[in-house]
C-alpha cells in the first residue's frame, strides 16, 4: 500500500514499501507551493505516458523488436471545466521498427495502458509516433 505524507507547503511524498525511490509532488508557487517538484497533474501525465510507452515496449518485445533508446515527450491542456482536456505525446521509437509492425505498436499496446483507460472518455489523447531513434 502506498503511503502519502504531507511535508508542508503543499509538498507530498509518496512511498511504496519495498521500492527504492520516494517520489515527491509540489504545488506551483502561484498557489503557495515551492514549485520544485512535479505537480499532481504532471504526475498524472507522466503516469499515462509512461504506462503507454511501457506497453509499446512490452508489445514490441513480444514480437522480438528492440525499443532501445525509445522515449516520449508530453504535454497537457486543461479544459474549461477544470480537468485535463487534452493529453498530447510524441513517442520516439527506433527507425529499425519494421513498417509492417508500426500500426500494431501504435494501436494495440496503446489501448492496453491501464492508466490511459482510467482517464475519462472526454479527455482527448493526441499521440504522434516518430521513428527517429
Amino acid at each position: 500500500m502506498m503511503k502519502i505524507t504531507n511535508e508542508g507547503q503543499m509538498r507530498l511524498s509518496f512511498e511504496v514499501p519495498g521500492r527504492k525511490e520516494i517520489i515527491h509532488s509540489d504545488a506551483v508557487k502561484e498557489v503557495g507551493g515551492k514549485g520544485e517538484y512535479m505537480t499532481p497533474v504532471e504526475l498524472l501525465l507522466s503516469a499515462v505516458i509512461s504506462c503507454t510507452l511501457t506497453n509499446i515496449i512490452y508489445g514490441a518485445g513480444k514480437k522480438g523488436i528492440s525499443m532501445e533508446g525509445a522515449w516520449a515527450e508530453a504535454d497537457k491542456e486543461i479544459s474549461d471545466a477544470g480537468g485535463v482536456g487534452v493529453i498530447r505525446a510524441t513517442f520516439h521509437l527506433p527507425k529499425s521498427v519494421p513498417e509492417e509492425e508500426r500500426e500494431f505498436l501504435q494501436t494495440v499496446p496503446v489501448e492496453h495502458c491501464t492508466v490511459g483507460r482510467t482517464i475519462r472518455k472526454e479527455t482527448k489523447k493526441e499521440y504522434t509516433f516518430v521513428y527517429d531513434v
